[in-house]
């Protein structure tokens, strides 16, 4: 799925576009650090040490991964009843079936698990084109090299 890209002058001005990024990077970054755009770009600037920033590059905002709790409640009903069926179960009879109530109590399970769970992969939701030397211009006194 492609991402939609918008230049720096659009994300600023209008809030919602990254409304759900979690974290900036660029393409190819192993570890994503920066929750804001500004500071990655600052980062990047202070790469660039000594050269003063020009040209273009593109930041890629990440948003965390969403669980599907729907699929891992059944996941964790399948493999409990799974479990218990091979240690408790008949050996020649079918597996049990799944109740509303088993179902209801999954749900519940997983929704506490997912309150206190914090995802560590993401995906690219946007690419945002910024002009290096238009950004160090506006932000003369954020990076230490410009």
């Amino acid at each position: 799925m492609t991402q939609p890209s918008y230049t720096y002058a659009q994300v600023k001005a209008d809030p919602s576009l990254v409304a759900n990024v979690s974290l900036w990077g660029i393409d190819g970054e192993e570890r994503l650090t920066d929750e804001d755009i500004d500071d990655r770009i600052d980062r990047i600037v202070d790469d660039m040490h000594p050269d003063l920033p020009s040209g273009e590059v593109e930041i890629i905002g990440f948003a965390k991964t969403r669980v599907d709790a729907g699929s891992l409640a059944d996941d964790v009903l399948y493999r409990t009843l799974s479990c218990l069926d091979e240690e408790y179960g008949d050996p020649d009879g079918d597996e049990t079936d799944r109740t509303p109530a088993m179902k209801e109590a999954a749900a519940v399970f997983v929704a506490a698990i997912l309150a206190e769970y914090t995802t560590w992969t993401c995906e690219s939701v946007i690419h945002v084109t910024v002009d290096l030397a238009k950004w160090a211009a506006q932000h003369a006194g954020l990076s230490d090299k410009v």
